[in-house]
């Protein structure tokens, strides 16, 4: 179960905000003593030259199956797709951030079996998100920015997972099939879905969730869906259900 705080800010984004997931970026890999968090940029220094930086990624990628965190965080526009996978297979990896890359797979990411808590993002399309179903103990997911999502049937083989956020802000609007199936998260206390539309249902399959406390939503839904949802689901207490002149202004 989430914590109040949780509920609120999600399970990752409340970590953050506690400095939890906040740590100087490591230089080289003999620079992590093994506690905390194993942050990581592929950028780097920018004191050092383009063969030094080539050199210095090579040795994280060697070094990341050989070492043991808890928490991973990468980012940096040259965040490869080479560098990612190796990450994957971090020992005892539990939470995994990715704020910048330039990935285009996350097949690997079923070396992290441990992972409860997860954050993506890349500047290219991810062929595919099927392989997060491979992650059965995930609460909190997070896909920040995806070009190339069009459905969530992953979600139905992460039966633990209390916490789904969709993060989408170019100018134009992502489209997804349906919600429907956050209707098999049982577990669900929190959803977002921002700058995304769907096509079929709208907000249906969230009415009635037994434990949905929070769902910050885009007010692309009809007004009486969001009272429909307010009204099927008495846990829920938080998002943009409550936010009535907001729904007055941009929904129909």
């Amino acid at each position: 179960m989430l914590a109040p705080h949780e509920v609120i800010d999600g399970y990752i984004g409340a970590r953050a905000r506690a400095g939890t997931l906040h740590s100087a970026h490591y230089v080289y890999p003999e620079d992590f003593d093994g506690s905390g968090t194993l942050a990581f940029n592929s950028s780097g220094p920018d004191n050092i030259s383009g063969a030094r930086r080539k050199r210095r990624i090579e040795q994280w990628r060697e070094a990341f199956p050989s070492l043991s965190a808890k928490h991973v965080v990468l980012a940096g526009p040259r965040l490869d797709q080479e560098t990612f996978d190796a990450a994957t297979k971090v020992k005892g990896l539990e939470i995994l951030v990715v704020y910048q890359s330039s990935i285009e797979s996350i097949e690997s990411i079923s070396n992290a079996c441990s992972l409860v808590g997860a954050r993506i993002r890349s500047s290219r399309k991810i062929s595919s998100y099927t392989p997060l179903s491979e992650l059965p103990n995930l609460r909190s997911l997070t896909l920040d920015n995806p070009k190339s999502l069009t459905s969530i049937d992953f979600v139905k083989s992460l039966p633990l997972l209390e916490d789904f956020s969709i993060f989408h802000t170019p100018d134009s609007w992502m489209l997804i099939d349906s919600l429907w199936p956050l209707r098999c998260l049982r577990h669900l206390q929190r959803v977002l879905v921002s700058g995304v539309k769907v096509s079929h249902d709208g907000l249906r399959p969230l009415y009635g969730l037994p434990l949905l406390e929070n769902a910050q939503l885009s007010y692309v839904f009809k007004a009486d869906e969001f009272a429909e949802l307010v009204a099927s689901t008495p846990t829920l207490r938080h998002g943009s259900a409550f936010q009535k002149h907001l729904i007055a202004e941009y929904c129909d």
